[in-house]
């Protein structure tokens, strides 16, 4: 039997060049992305960095410039994420248990939103959610008897001029 070369052609050729073709375009992609993303990430941490050294934040120029170095690290390695309501609810909640059990009670109701008020901002150095809790005043206790009369005879002690004095 006599083989007929292969050519160009041939569609086992073109199926093979458009696999590979798709492969380094998407490759081609990916690092193009990535790329953007890094550039995307450096830009965010140049802004934050002039706000640093502009005064434009409420931390002191060292801790913003800590602080925006190490969220740009943990942004580059995937660590930064945006965290749902529920996670920001299952953190307060767990922070109302290592409160004594009557204080817990009042914590876990100001997290889930029980009759409280807030007020205030992260800025101005907090937020404050107030409850209030109306507690029954402790039944009134029996008054304390008055001490015994002194007894008649009782002599005083020694006045100025020597003598005792009787009462």
């Amino acid at each position: 039997m006599h083989r007929v070369p292969r050519s160009h052609s041939s569609p086992r050729f073109f199926t093979l060049a458009h696999a590979l073709f798709g492969i380094l375009f998407s490759l081609l992609l990916v690092s193009a992305a990535h790329a953007a993303g890094q550039n995307g990430l450096q830009k965010e941490y140049q802004k934050e960095r002039e706000a640093c050294m502009d005064g434009r934040t409420d931390e002191a120029k060292n801790v913003c410039l800590k602080e925006a170095a190490a969220a740009y690290q943990a942004a580059r390695q995937g660590n930064l994420t945006a965290d749902s309501p529920d996670i920001y609810r299952r953190n307060a909640l767990a922070r109302c248990q290592v409160l004594p059990q009557d204080d817990r009670e009042d914590c876990v109701r100001r997290v889930e939103g029980e009759g409280s008020m807030t007020s205030g901002s992260v800025a101005g150095g907090g937020i404050f959610s107030e409850t209030k809790t109306v507690v029954p005043a402790p039944a009134p206790q029996a008054a304390p008897s008055a001490p015994p009369p002194p007894p008649e005879d009782e002599t005083m002690p020694a006045s100025p001029a020597g003598g005792q004095t009787r009462y």
